[in-house]
């Protein structure tokens, strides 16, 4: 038998010590705070019976302090900037040209507009453009991906310069007919952009365009949201875990601190979509997001979060079929003359005589009599979203996911 010397041996062969490659940052705790928005927004928008409705689980009115209610949508814009950074960088990984990414993205904003439209046209039963929640998600996403490009410091100042404009805007911009400083419910900066931006669909010459009026605000949010992610994306490994909570507590409480500064000049509003909201919302997401990685990765308390990641794992699916659903088949809406050709009757339960009852109210008025108004309406909205939950865990299970 002949001896082999190292030399003989092909270099491809040779063992060498593996190289270690960073280890992959899971998100778990983004995608448990996106599924509690997703469960959120599932609950305000299907609580069917008013009388049951806690103040903080509805929108509040002009002059009133913002609810938690308020807070669901803001969050699910924060998680989506957020994730950009993780988004950005598995595209860049896989090698593919930035034309590509330009194209993907122009794509999912085109998609998630139209389903926007769809939802507002079904919600409205008419031809409708205006800012839905999926078109505002649309616009956000647009802003944060773009200004993506520049480096963290950069986009921190961009977007500070954003907020203090925006802020100046509702103090000292000279709104025409009114004046400055005004913020009254139908007077103010946000009212007049929607009304500019209208102007053409008043006079029968454009589409709707008030609703990019939120695309500022909501882009603002976004871009936040990036920079929350860039501090999460830069962990490169769970032993710094503490770390990380650590500084998202104290970037959260930062952006706490200065919406209560920036409220005392224009006061937190949903409405005005006010730089002192969007603070809010932001501090408020990032302090859950700090716990929710503190108890996932910290305390490595993972299974009660399995709800809430089945529900975060088809955001745009959660949001866009349960509406689509509830207003077609479960309220049997109808329409007529849709494009001058189009109608639907509707679906309709027939208990004969010409008596018709849509399903939505025949289950609600069923459970309310059997057990009250109040354990009925609340059965029946419980019941709702443990069915989606349903729907989505199967999506889940069998990884079929809507990459819109």
């Amino acid at each position: 038998m002949s001896s082999t010397t190292v030399a003989e041996v092909p270099e491809q062969v040779i063992d060498k010590e593996p190289v270690k490659s960073e280890p992959k940052v899971r998100l778990q705790a983004l995608d448990a705070f996106r599924g509690l928005t997703i469960a959120l927004m599932l609950l305000v928008n299907n609580i069917e019976v008013e009388v049951i409705r806690h103040p903080q689980l509805g929108h509040a009115e002009w002059g009133q302090m913002i609810t938690f209610c308020d807070m669901v949508f803001p969050w699910f814009l924060f998680c989506m900037g957020v994730a950009t950074p993780f988004a950005i960088a598995s595209f860049k990984k896989s090698g593919k040209h930035w034309v590509l990414f330009a194209l993907r993205m122009l794509q999912r904003v085109l998609l998630l507009a139209a389903l926007g439209v769809i939802i507002t046209m079904s919600e409205n039963k008419m031809v409708y453009t205006g800012q839905g929640i999926l078109e505002v998600i649309a616009m956000a996403y647009l802003v944060a991906t773009v200004f993506y490009i520049l480096p963290t410091p950069w986009r921190a100042l961009f977007t500070v310069a954003l907020i203090i404009g925006y802020q100046w805007c509702y103090l000292y911009y000279p709104i025409p007919g009114v004046g400055a400083g005004v913020l009254a419910e139908d007077h103010n900066f946000m009212q007049f952009m929607i009304s500019s931006l209208s102007q053409g669909a008043r006079e029968g010459r454009t589409i709707p365009f008030g609703g990019f009026a939120l695309m500022l605000p909501a882009g603002m949010l976004a871009l936040l949201g990036t920079l929350v992610g860039d501090i999460l994306f830069k962990r490169k490994s769970e032993k710094n875990y503490w770390l990380t909570t650590g500084l998202l507590l104290l970037v959260g409480l930062a952006l706490v601190a200065i919406s209560s500064y920036l409220s005392q000049s224009v006061p937190y509003s949903k409405i005005l979509f006010s730089p002192a909201y969007i603070t809010l919302a932001a501090g408020t997401g990032t302090i859950a997001l700090a716990i929710f990685s503190l108890i996932l990765d910290g305390f490595r308390w993972r299974w009660w979060a399995y709800p809430l990641i089945v529900f975060g794992s088809n955001a745009i699916v959660a949001y866009f079929l349960p509406i689509f659903t509830k207003v077609w088949i479960l309220e049997g809406s109808s329409f007529t003359n849709l494009f001058g050709r189009y109608s639907w009757s509707g679906f309709k339960l027939n208990f004969g005589d010409g008596y018709l009852v849509s399903v939505k109210d025949y289950v609600l008025n069923s459970l309310c009599m059997g057990r009250g108004v109040y354990w009925g309406a609340w059965s029946y909205s419980i019941a709702f979203i443990f069915c989606w939950w349903i729907i989505l865990w199967v999506l889940h299970k069998n990884k079929l996911y809507l990459r819109v």
